[in-house]
This record gives C-alpha cells, structure tokens and sequence, in this order.
C-alpha cells in the first residue's frame, strides 16, 4: 500500500465520522484507535521507504564512488594534472551525495512533522468531542431529573 492510499483512507474515515445535530458541520465522531493505526501504518510506510531511499542512495554513492576511484587510478597514471581533476570530481560526488542524503532526512522530517501536527489536531478534536458527549450526558441527566420532579409534584398535588 502507498502513503497516499494510506492518506486516502484516512480522509475517508474521518469524512465518514458520525455527525449529531448538536455538532458543527466540521465536527465528526471517529473511532481513535483505527485513525491511530491508520497513522501508525503511514509512520512505517514512510520509514520503510525512507530506508530503501537512503540504502539506494548510500549504494549509488557507493558505485559512484568506486568508478570515480578507478577512473582516477587510470587517470593518475596517464597525467597528474588529471589526477587533480578526478579528485575534485570525486568530491563534488561526495558533496553532491551528501546533499541528497540531507534532503531525504530533511523530507522524512518534514513529513513526519506534519503527521504529528495532524496527530495533534486529532487528539484536540476528540477532546472537545469528548466534552460535547459529557456536557450532552449531563443535560440528558438532569432533564430526566427534572421530569421526575414534576411528575413527583403532579402526584403530591393529586393526593
């Protein structure tokens, strides 16, 4: 499975939360722990393909790495000044892999931070979720109380 399907799917589920009449319209009732595993199941996605990203680039690196070191070889024995030349290539594969692998980190960050954040959204959602069911309980509580009251009243009155 993807990232996006992944992504899809919890659009999904939290457009298909369960809305109540006392509720906003941008305001749904949604299982926690499925949009959890949900999250959990992205986290380990984007792990795993951040490590087949970064062994990719580390073994491509690698390869690069040992041609430029032959080309050198070969070229050191030609020419010195050639040999000078080869160096400076084989840094700028160096740094070139360096870079690649700082903005695979930097994206993996990235990403991550924004599922936090959308964690974090989450979670002040089901707490205010949470409060709105209590406060409904509540009402619910003392409206029955109070019809009890009144038929109490009604049957005192009669007597």
């Amino acid at each position: 499975m993807e990232i996006i399907d992944l992504l899809n799917e919890l659009e999904n589920r939290i457009l298909k939360g369960k809305q109540f009449f006392f509720m906003q319209q941008d305001e749904a009732i949604i299982q926690k722990k499925e949009l959890l595993d949900l999250i959990e199941s992205i986290r380990k996605l984007i792990e795993a393909k951040y490590q087949i990203l970064k062994a990719k680039m580390q073994t491509e690196s690698d390869n690069i790495d040992f041609k430029k070191l032959d080309k050198l070889k070969s070229v050191r024995l030609e020419n010195y000044n050639e040999n000078e030349e080869a160096r400076d290539i084989i840094v700028q594969a160096k740094n070139h892999a360096n870079e690649i692998k700082e903005e695979i980190d930097e994206y993996a960050d990235q990403i991550l931070q924004n599922l936090k954040l959308t964690v974090t959204k989450f979670q002040r959602k089901l707490t205010k979720l949470d409060d709105v069911i209590e406060m409904s309980r509540d009402r619910i509580e003392k409206t029955a109380h109070y019809a009890q009251s009144e038929e109490d009243e009604e049957i005192d009155e009669k007597k």
